[in-house]
């Protein structure tokens, strides 16, 4: 079953780099400070593409933008990648509900440990995200995904 895992994370991951080259770079970039996860830089294509204010930057991930529910989801896969591991997942963000984003959050690390992570983002509108989701369940992916600890809703 390791072969699978491991072709799935260089598909993914190159989806998300082919997809840099043509439309530009969306990516974001997270610290944990005191136990907090803060977005200490988003890009700007990334912000405007989710419909979030540049004043975004700087705020931890419970903040008035997010429900708890959505949040706490999103601890999850941050505490994930700080301990060392990339992570896929997708979500749509309330400020902009017609698009969805899939991520892939790669750990930062200087002398062995973790000091931050950056989000690699794509952007798809409504049907573009319903085709993708239909060639990753039919591919039967979002087993894998779970294995490799991304692939989730955050819905």
């Amino acid at each position: 079953m390791q072969k699978p895992e491991i072709e799935l994370l260089s598909i993914l991951s190159k989806m998300i780099y082919e997809y840099e080259e043509t439309n530009g770079p969306l990516y974001y970039y997270i610290k944990k400070i005191n136990g907090i996860f803060l977005f200490v830089y988003v890009n700007q294509n990334l912000l405007e593409g989710l419909g979030l204010p540049k004043s975004f930057i700087g705020m931890d991930i419970y903040n008035p933008i997010f429900s708890k529910q959505f949040s706490d989801r999103v601890y999850t896969i941050f505490e994930e990648a700080w301990g060392g591991n990339t992570v896929f997942y997708y979500a749509m963000l309330p400020t902009n509900p017609d698009v969805f984003f899939v991520c892939m959050l790669k750990p930062i690390k200087k002398e062995g440990i973790v000091v931050e992570a950056k989000g690699h983002c794509v952007l798809f509108n409504k049907t573009d995200f319903e085709q993708f989701t239909g060639v990753v369940t039919s591919m039967g992916v979002c087993e894998i995904c779970e294995k490799l600890g991304g692939g989730r809703n955050l819905q």
